[in-house]
């Protein structure tokens, strides 16, 4: 496999983001949402948006080889240091069908910027492109979300399948 790991730089900015009600947690519960698009347009989107607007990530399940992905990292119920700002790290793998790690990164992307009320989208995003080494299948990206101002962390992971 050819590694495509394209960064996307954003600001961080916080907004609300639409989730499934059964995902919402407690505002006070450290959580994180791995979320998968076809596009990166709602990269833009979380970052152009005023945060009383909700942005919609159309959440992909299926992807195809030569096909880019764009993984976003975000997170909410994170702490604050005295001074306001958050500081948070997320790491992740990404795992192959067979269940063997494909590649990981530890602190990857990162936000330590202010606190806010809602959700904040790590910085940057990732876009992964799979070509024809790769075995057709279900892979799985896990992600670790780590508050470092709270000492707590939280863990999410996301399935794609790979198909023709």
């Amino acid at each position: 496999m050819r590694h495509w790991l394209i960064v996307l730089g954003m600001f961080g900015l916080l907004l609300g983001c639409e989730l499934d009600p059964a995902e919402k947690r407690s505002p006070d519960a450290l959580a994180l949402e791995i979320a998968v698009s076809p596009s990166p347009d709602f990269i833009d989107e979380w970052v152009n948006t005023p945060s009383e607007h909700e942005v919609v990530i159309q959440r992909l399940s299926k992807a195809r080889r030569a096909e880019t992905v764009h993984v976003a990292f975000i997170a909410s119920g994170h702490a604050a240091n005295a001074e306001g700002l958050a500081d948070l790290s997320v790491s992740f793998k990404l795992i192959r069908p067979d269940a063997t790690e494909m590649f990981s990164e530890q602190d990857y992307a990162g936000y330590d910027r202010p606190k806010g009320n809602g959700y904040v989208m790590l910085d940057p995003a990732l876009d992964i492109t799979f070509d024809g080494s790769d075995p057709l299948g279900t892979y799985r990206i896990e992600g670790v979300l780590d508050d470092r101002v709270a000492k707590r962390s939280a863990t999410a992971s996301y399935e794609l399948v790979l198909g023709e």
